[in-house]
């Protein structure tokens, strides 16, 4: 039929339906947004016709030649990810999936009926929108599948996702995989103490709650992967420290003398990490075959330049301006501990971590002890002395059974470390 009329209207539904529309009534026609979403390889949208890409215009007939123009105007919302890893993570570290999901008082994806050129009211709808990263069902040894990341956000590494337009409050969930190279740590005692390669989930609250418009492009940047530390040093103790009295001049083996480098000032002191235990928030972050292993609740970490192990044990601690009252120069109690002898041992609120909305509020200390035993106990100087003037308070964490603040710890013996830019 040869079309004459000077405009007409223009539908496009996409191809996400599972039967063939021959309707002649375009109030019938519908469209799908899948709650599953499948792309090939990175900066690739061509699934996007069968995700749920769909518009409506209307056309104008050049009498000159007979032909159509137009400019579709998209009804659907559309989401561009781009991912990314810390530098010091290395290469080979593979996206599988993105989740997208909402706080359930709206909805993602469903069949809408189409017949305005505006989605209705849907069915059979979903608040969850899953994007497979050119990954269906997991095999470690012949087809992981996913996308390498980069380094940094880029368009060429671009993962494109349809959703239902609207006001929603998204939570984003990125499930990559550390290649079989790649080790878990695990406590001591565990006689194996590594396993292969695993899936480790990466929850992001996108923490405002935009309108996701209809024919609005979004992008979303994260950076994910575990969380990367210095190579701890180990300090002792010794006659040129700023504080102490313990006077060494040999060095253990492998120790650093405790001297005005290490940003001596810097240093919490037993006040403030009394506060941090008596009246803050500590969760506990376990890593072992029960608890958390390849779970949204773990918390993964990596020291830099060591290729070939992550670990998943340690502490999430808030921060010192979310504690009412905090004080360096007055403990929890209510006294000057500097001037006392003071101890707390094993205690935490929560095991697991914080809540993505409230994440921002705590930080991360790992488990890194002595000797670079990694993954089930860590060690921090403080810069306070007891009474005893041979000990000095270390804060340790100990991941099965929590934080602890002591003095029965020797100033010569080098098996703290002391990172002041860690304690927030």
């Amino acid at each position: 039929v040869k079309l004459t009329a000077k405009k007409c209207s223009l539908m496009y539904i996409g191809n996400g339906m599972s039967f063939k529309q021959t309707t002649v009534d375009a109030s019938d026609l519908k469209v799908k947004i899948e709650a599953t979403q499948t792309q090939s390889e990175w900066g690739n949208s061509d699934h996007l016709g069968a995700s749920g890409d769909c518009g409506f215009t209307e056309a104008t007939r050049d009498d000159a030649t007979g032909n159509y123009s137009f400019k579709l105007k998209h009804k659907a919302a559309y989401l561009v990810f781009q991912p990314y890893k810390p530098s010091a993570v290395p290469d080979d570290v593979i996206l599988l999936k993105i989740e997208i999901v909402t706080d359930g008082t709206t909805t993602l994806a469903g069949e809408y009926p189409f017949g305005t050129g505006e989605l209705g009211t849907g069915t059979n709808t979903s608040n969850t929108v899953t994007l497979l990263c050119d990954h269906d069902g997991y095999d470690n040894s012949t087809n992981p599948g996913g996308f390498a990341l980069g380094t940094s956000a880029s368009a060429a590494n671009s993962c494109f996702a349809v959703i239902q337009p609207g006001q929603h409050s998204l939570t984003i969930r990125y499930t990559y995989f550390m290649p079989q190279r790649y080790y878990v740590g695990f406590s001591i005692g565990d006689n194996g103490y590594a396993r292969p390669g695993y899936q480790i989930v990466v929850t992001k609250k996108i923490t405002t709650i935009p309108n996701y418009a209809a024919n609005s492009v979004t992008t979303i940047r994260h950076e994910i992967g575990p969380l990367v530390f210095p190579s701890p040093k180990y300090y002792q103790w010794g006659a040129s420290s700023t504080s102490g009295s313990y006077d060494s001049t040999t060095l253990w083996p492998n120790q650093l003398e405790m001297t005005s480098p290490v940003n001596w000032a810097a240093l919490p002191n037993v006040n403030e990490l009394s506060w941090y235990i008596e009246e803050g928030d500590i969760y506990i972050n376990g890593c072992n075959d029960d608890e958390n292993l390849g779970t949204e609740t773990g918390t993964y970490w990596i020291v830099e330049g060591d290729d070939y192990s992550i670990y998943g044990a340690g502490a999430w601690i808030k921060k010192r301006q979310y504690i009412p009252n905090f004080s360096s120069e007055i403990g929890a109690n209510g006294t000057d501990l500097r001037l006392d002898n003071y101890a707390v041992y094993y205690k935490y609120s929560h095991r697991g971590r914080p809540n993505d909305d409230v994440i921002d509020q705590y930080f991360y200390l790992p488990c890194i002890g002595p000797n670079d035993n990694r993954g089930g106990w860590g060690l921090y100087w403080t810069k306070s002395t007891p009474k005893y003037s041979d000990y000095a308070y270390q804060f340790s964490i100990d991941y099965q059974y929590g934080v602890s603040l002591s003095f029965w710890s020797s100033k010569r013996y080098g098996i703290s470390i002391v990172v002041p830019d860690w304690f927030q």
